[in-house]
């Protein structure tokens, strides 16, 4: 469910970039670099947060009384 409204709100951002890279590829160049930077930079920190979290969790389990 999460990854069909992530789905969603990507096309709609994404359909700006699309309408700019229609008419010139160019133009369209500099918003679609930001476009993957910008998402590159979420899902590192999601991975980056899930990693740390299954740690976390794990150690606290192994240190239980």
């Amino acid at each position: 469910m999460f990854s069909i409204g992530l789905l969603f709100i990507r096309l709609i951002l994404a359909l700006p970039v699309l309408i700019l890279g229609i008419a010139t590829l160019g133009l369209a160049l500099i918003p679609m670099i930001l476009f993957g930077v910008i998402l590159l930079l979420v899902f590192t920190a999601y991975l980056g947060t899930f990693g740390s979290s299954v740690w976390t969790i794990g150690f606290m389990q192994m240190t239980a009384p």
